[in-house]
């Protein structure tokens, strides 16, 4: 047999191989991790000052694997980053990179040049993955944030100086229209679109209001109550013609729809609405020079973005958004289907129903109004019957206490309809049959009345 490590003693003599076949010598120096682990700590021990930070730690990381360490402060974790990339040296126990590379007898520089990079508090690895990919871009353009609406006050409040002009639509989620208010409230400018009755902008509109050069244009891609998808390339062509910038509203469309990032300066997006946790979103910057911070503080994300980020929430944003995306095309025509089915059923057995929604609108999505009803009462009856529905939008807990602002916006029978509007949702939970059964039980309410 060859010459290889003892296995009781520890001894190297300088050989490895097979019991037959050609053996070839270890060299310290080069990463070997044919026996299937990239990374092992065992027994690790720090103490500080009488204080033990580490108790006989011990880690094991195979070749491709992926771990996140997570834990309160005083736990270790930034105690074992130093040992592994040199910074402490531990009191007891191995660090190896690969079989062959000990890490406790190399300093920071050495561990670095072999392939360990550090940067405190930043999960770049998870930048890295599928959210640039999926989006189409590169890492560097993506900043993490607690979701939709910090997105869109970031890319408004962050571009829009004080008495600056920034342009907007009436049908816009409250974020958008609540920051682009504050900008006015602060001695600027605020310019409203107009829009048809669908909600689409109207493209004449657009040019009027770019001829008086505004700082930034905000638009929704699509709505999130009757889930109108505007022509964004169209509109961004227009944007970049007249040198403005402009910010997407995504929150709706991301995972959801093909979003080509052409002309597009900022765009928000959040997690929830693609099968992820809550708490979490991103903001896709084309420049980062033209971006200010909304808080100060470190150094992470550039230091446009300051704090701690959450990385368990990033990966599973980074996780949800791979799997949307891959499956994006199988679940709108799921969607769409369920949407159809529904649709169908109501209007022909309640032909006063109108559908606020165009044909091309957001997949699974229907703004529905029935003339002469409360939107509230049915709201109410159908979590009943078992049917889960809006009046409105979802993040809006006002109700009908005051009418929707998208339907009053789109004016004819939309904004007639605004308290006697209801929103369904079909998403990839629902089973084929969902829809025609919510219309059924629907249709039952409205012929008990």
């Amino acid at each position: 047999m060859s010459p290889r490590t003892d296995a009781a003693t520890g001894e190297d003599f300088g050989w490895e191989g097979e019991a037959t076949g050609l053996a070839r010598p270890v060299d310290a120096s080069q990463l070997d991790t044919r026996h299937g682990d990239i990374l092992y700590l065992d027994d690790i021990t720090v103490s500080f000052d009488g204080f033990r930070a580490l108790n006989k730690l011990t880690l094991d990381i195979a070749v491709g694997e992926l771990r996140c360490i997570i834990g309160p402060n005083g736990a270790g974790k930034t105690t074992m980053m130093d040992v592994i990339t040199g910074k402490t040296r531990p009191d007891a126990g191995t660090a190896f990179f690969g079989q062959t590379i000990d890490l406790t007898r190399l300093n920071e520089p050495t561990i670095a040049q072999i392939g360990i990079g550090r940067k405190f508090q930043k999960p770049t690895v998870f930048e890295a993955m599928t959210v640039a990919e999926n989006l189409g871009c590169t890492p560097d353009h993506i900043f993490f944030t607690s979701g939709g609406s910090e997105s869109n006050t970031w890319a408004i409040r962050g571009t829009v100086p004080q008495g600056g002009h920034v342009v907007t639509t009436p049908i816009e989620h409250h974020s958008v229209l609540n920051a682009c208010a504050s900008i006015r409230d602060d001695g600027g400018r605020m310019t409203t679109l107009e829009v048809d009755g669908f909600g689409r902008v109207v493209p004449e509109s657009l040019t009027r209001a770019l001829a008086a050069h505004p700082n930034l244009v905000s638009l929704q891609y699509a709505n999130n109550e009757v889930g109108v998808v505007q022509n964004i390339p169209a509109l961004a062509a227009l944007c970049r013609e007249a040198d403005v910038l402009l910010h997407v509203d995504a929150v709706q469309a991301a995972g959801h729809l093909a979003i080509p990032l052409d002309g597009i300066d900022f765009l928000s997006a959040s997690a929830h609405k693609f099968g992820g946790p809550k708490g979490i979103g991103f903001l896709y910057v084309r420049e980062p020079r033209k971006l200010r911070p909304l808080i100060y503080g470190g150094s992470q994300q550039y230091g446009l973005c300051p704090g701690t980020e959450p990385a368990a929430l990033i990966a599973g944003l980074a996780a949800a958004f791979k799997v949307t995306c891959a499956e994006r095309r199988q679940r709108t025509a799921k969607k769409r289907a369920l949407a159809e089915e529904f649709w169908q059923t109501l209007h022909a057995a309640r032909p006063e129903a109108r559908l606020h929604t165009p044909a091309d609108g957001l997949p699974g999505l229907l703004s529905v109004g029935l003339p002469g009803r409360s939107g509230q009462r049915l709201t109410y009856q159908l979590d009943v019957a078992g049917v889960s529905v809006s009046p409105g939008a979802a993040c809006d807990n006002r109700g009908v206490q005051e009418p929707s602002h998208v339907l009053m916006a789109l004016g004819g029978t939309a904004a007639e309809d605004a308290l006697s509007t209801l929103r369904f949702s079909f998403g990839s939970a629902n089973r084929p049959g969902d829809g025609k059964e919510a219309a059924e039980r629907l249709i039952k309410i409205l012929e008990q009345q």
